[in-house]
């Protein structure tokens, strides 16, 4: 049998605790599909990568976005509107982290990329959750 070989994908998480971003990054490493993790710290750090300008210029765009929409600034919404209106990223499947669903409701407002809201209060078991999501969604587009 031939294993198909699966491009890794790229993923960016927009997160501002270091205690959230570490596990995080232990799950990616453990993960079972090969992955570029990357982490900015604020969301217009992420606009910047996404749209790879600055010091993000030379970075693959991420195929996948987990944002602790707490990391961002309340008047970072109007950026979100701009993800959405770039044709090279609007489609980025977004993974929102937020403890108010009501959030879920606003980004969609935004967005017009998939968006999937977990509950980060549940710690790593909600983390492993995001991961196998990813892992899940990555391996489905490579069959």
């Amino acid at each position: 049998m031939v294993m198909k070989t699966i491009k890794p994908v790229e993923i960016l998480l927009v997160e501002n605790n270091s205690g959230d971003l570490r596990e995080f990054s232990i799950l990616f490493k453990e993960s079972s599909i090969p992955n570029n993790f990357r982490f900015v710290g604020n969301g217009d750090e992420a606009l910047e990568m996404m749209f790879q300008m600055n010091v993000f210029s030379d970075m693959p765009r991420p195929d996948v976005v987990i944002f602790d929409i707490h990391s961002f600034k309340k008047d970072e919404w109007n950026l979100l509107q701009e993800i959405a209106k770039e044709a090279g990223i609007k489609c980025i499947p977004v993974v929102i982290l937020t403890k108010d669903l009501s959030i879920k409701e606003e980004a969609e407002k935004h967005l017009s990329c998939p968006i999937h809201s977990l509950n980060e209060s549940n710690g790593l078991n909600e983390y492993k959750i995001i991961v196998k999501s990813v892992e899940d969604f990555w391996l489905s587009k490579h069959e």
